[in-house]
């Protein structure tokens, strides 16, 4: 009876760590449509990425629509729900969690519908820290996508960015888009490999001479 009670207590125990850790599961950031529910989340994996929330001025209901693979990221949308002039800030971090994989580049993007028209202008900004390189800015003027909303030569497995975005009295932003590409680390051949690719090449030295010689 005491065994099989036991047995009952250990049963019941299991089950509920089992509960525990899929409350604290990670949050995949395709289910995450809203800064809110990113917000609430704390963080997110998509892949073998983890997307954290830090801060923000935006609305609660400002939309989020994560995506992609080797090209991943996510854009903010529903945002701008009002006429004259206003500003947004958002704090962030990503993390590719496969030692194989790193950041190589990453774009940004706005999507302004009235262009450089006077009145309706836009611009976002964004601050990134944690590439090996060194940090960098990224800018998108007026809806207008060129060599300053790009950064390529990265090499970094995590970022941190902090991105404002606004837009003038008579203007609308329609999106903003936070864009990564992602690319395989160069595998470097062990030290054993290296040595017997040396001896098999002079290996081959020695049977070309000793052909020649017979």
């Amino acid at each position: 009876m005491n065994v099989r009670k036991t047995l009952a207590v250990a049963i019941s125990a299991g089950a509920l760590a089992l509960g525990s850790s899929s409350v604290f599961a990670q949050a995949n950031c395709e289910t995450i449509n809203t800064i809110a529910q990113w917000a609430a989340a704390g963080s997110c994996e998509q892949g073998d990425k983890t997307f954290s929330f830090g801060s923000t001025n935006l609305l609660g209901n400002a939309g989020l629509d994560f995506f992609g693979n080797g090209t991943f990221g996510f854009a903010i949308n529903n945002f701008d729900n009002g006429p004259g002039a206003q500003s947004w800030t958002l704090n962030y971090s990503v993390a590719v969690n496969d030692p194989t994989k790193f950041i190589h580049a990453m774009a940004a993007g706005a999507d302004n519908p009235f262009g450089t028209e006077p009145g309706f202008g836009s611009l976002l900004e964004k601050g990134v820290v944690g590439d090996p390189g060194g940090a960098f800015g990224l800018k998108v003027v007026d809806g207008v996508e060129d060599a300053g909303s790009f950064q390529l030569g990265l090499h970094a497995t995590a970022l941190g960015i902090t991105e404002t975005f606004s837009v003038e009295a008579l203007g609308t932003l329609a999106s903003v888009s936070n864009t990564f590409f992602q690319a395989d680390v160069p595998v470097v051949p062990e030290p054993d490999t290296l040595l017997l690719f040396a001896l098999g090449l002079l290996g081959l030295g020695w049977f070309a001479r000793h052909r020649k010689i017979g």
